[in-house]
C-alpha cells in the first residue's frame, strides 16, 4: 500500500533559500525563503511551516492546507483558488496579499487584523466570524464575498469594489468607506441611490 509521506518531528529546516520554477517541496520549516513562478498546484501542504516567506507569481491554487503554518508570508501575483486558511495553525498566523486572486476561499474565523489585501481578487471569499480590525482592501473586488458576524472594526473599503455588507451582521464601528462604494453596505436594506 502506497502512503503518502509526511512530515514527522524532526522536520527539515531550509533559510534563506529561492525556490524557482519548480512544481515540488520537501515537507519542512522554511525560513525567509523566496518562492518565485512555482507551481504547486498538485502538492498537498500538510505539516509544512513557512515564515517570513514570500511567494511571487505562484500557483497554489486548491492545494490543502491543513496543520500548515504561514507566519509572516507575503503573496504577489500569485493564484490562491479555493484555498481553506481555516485549517492553518492559529498560532502566529499572518499573511498579506498583493495582486493576488483568492476567489472562492475561505478565511472562516481567522484571526486577520491589519491583514492587506492589495489589488485582489476576492470574489466569493468566506470571511465569516473572521477579526479583520484594521485590514486594507484597497483596489481589491469583493463580488459575494460573505462578511457575517465579521469584526470590521477600523477596517477600510475606501477603494474596495463590489462588496456587500450588511450592518446587521457585522461590527463596522470606524470602518472606512467611500462616497462612491457606500452603496456596498446600502445594498442589504433594499436601498437605491440614484447619480
Amino acid at each position: 500500500m502506497d502512503l503518502k509521506p509526511y512530515c514527522n518531528m524532526l522536520y527539515p529546516y531550509f533559510s534563506e533559500e529561492k525556490f524557482s520554477k519548480v512544481d515540488t517541496l520537501e515537507c519542512g520549516h522554511y525560513e525567509e525563503c523566496i518562492f518565485e513562478d512555482c507551481n504547486f498546484s498538485g502538492l498537498d501542504f500538510l505539516d509544512f511551516r513557512f515564515e517570513d516567506c514570500e511567494f511571487r507569481g505562484c500557483n497554489l491554487s486548491n492545494i490543502p492546507l491543513q496543520n500548515c503554518a504561514f507566519q509572516k508570508v507575503h503573496f504577489v501575483d500569485s493564484k490562491l483558488i479555493g484555498l481553506d486558511f481555516e485549517h492553518c495553525k492559529d498560532l502566529g498566523f499572518g499573511v498579506s496579499f498583493e495582486n493576488c486572486s483568492l476567489d472562492h476561499s475561505s478565511f472562516y474565523k481567522r484571526k486577520l487584523k491589519t491583514t492587506k489585501f492589495i489589488a485582489c481578487n476576492l470574489s466569493e471569499v468566506d470571511f465569516s466570524s473572521c477579526d479583520l480590525q484594521g485590514a486594507t482592501f484597497t483596489k481589491s473586488i469583493l463580488r459575494a464575498a460573505n462578511f457575517d458576524n465579521a469584526n470590521l472594526q477600523k477596517a477600510d473599503f475606501t477603494e474596495a469594489l463590489e462588496f456587500n455588507i450588511n450592518p446587521n451582521k457585522t461590527k463596522l464601528k470606524g470602518a472606512k468607506f467611500s462616497r462612491q462604494n457606500i452603496e456596498g453596505i446600502l445594498s442589504s436594506f433594499g436601498v437605491i441611490l440614484r447619480p
